[in-house]
């Protein structure tokens, strides 16, 4: 894979815009060729490196400190998959691949508000566009709700506790291999600690 990337950053005060577009460029990635067993053998699928393709988009972020308490953060991203081609007769389009298409856009808003010293209270909401897979099985759109309160323990460590996909027990989303989409997107409540070195 080649990646190519161009951006640009304006910074001023309180605000921070991002704008980045970029290219990858993808040769060999993993497909499976069906091919006749020998024999009483069912058929089976041959993995090779046989397809070829770019990926392309661009980005948009932001971040603005709008009190001192109070940050809110957004981005957008929209990306589209072109195919160049298969090295084989046997394959002729991506879903024959053990990787699903991404989706074309995401959207994600979020907000950090301090409640105290080193105390603070997270939210985010993600929204992501409608997938394709494998065999050309779609999911719908779907939208995510996650909140957290984190306890800041010094500059490089945080404990939070929150739950992710607060308003939606379960939804749809697409399996990375396989034939049908799977449900992951369980409401789930989690305790995290972090540290970073």
């Amino acid at each position: 894979m080649k990646a190519y990337e161009f951006g640009y950053t304006y910074e001023k005060k309180r605000v921070r815009l991002n704008a980045e577009f970029f290219w990858n460029n993808y040769r060999g990635l993993i497909s499976g060729v069906t091919q006749t067993a020998p024999g009483a053998l069912p058929r089976i699928d041959i993995m090779q490196n046989d397809i070829d393709g770019d990926l392309y988009g661009f980005e948009l972020s932001g971040q603005w400190q709008a009190t001192k308490r109070l940050r809110v953060d957004g981005w957008y991203v929209w990306e589209q998959w072109v195919q160049q081609g298969t090295r084989t007769y046997a394959n002729h389009a991506l879903y024959n691949t053990d990787r699903a298409f991404p989706p074309q856009q995401k959207v994600s808003l979020g907000a950090r508000y301090k409640l105290a010293k080193d105390l603070f209270l997270n939210g985010r909401m993600w929204w992501v566009d409608e997938l394709t897979g494998w065999g050309n099985v779609r999911t719908p759109p779907w939208t995510r709700f996650d909140f957290s309160v984190a306890k800041k323990l010094g500059e490089n460590c945080e404990v939070a506790t929150g739950v992710l996909n607060a308003f939606d027990s379960r939804h749809p989303e697409m399996s990375t291999c396989g034939q049908q989409p799977v449900e992951v997107g369980e409401r789930t409540w989690y305790v995290r600690f972090q540290a970073n070195f």
